[in-house]
């Protein structure tokens, strides 16, 4: 009597495993780094939400300048 150590369905499994592993890492990168219209703070340490000088703003990816007096995440209360 024969017996098969690995069955077709057995010798597939791992590689759709590592296929939907690479699939998932692929997709997931879409979603790193900044856009446009995201913001970021200049300061460490404690500091006022509210203080625009406090903030920038992307304009380009990887380009931030400073947020205007009516464009910053602080500018209105409960935010």
């Amino acid at each position: 009597m024969k017996i098969k150590l690995f069955t077709r369905k057995q010798n597939f499994q791992p590689i759709l495993v590592i296929a939907v592993l690479l699939v998932l890492t692929g997709i997931s990168k879409l979603g790193w780094g900044q856009t446009v219209g995201d913001y970021q703070t200049r300061v460490t340490g404690t500091w006022n939400w509210n203080t625009v000088a406090n903030w920038q703003r992307c304009v380009t990816n990887g380009t931030w300048t400073g947020a205007t007096s009516t464009s910053y995440p602080g500018q209105n209360a409960g935010t």
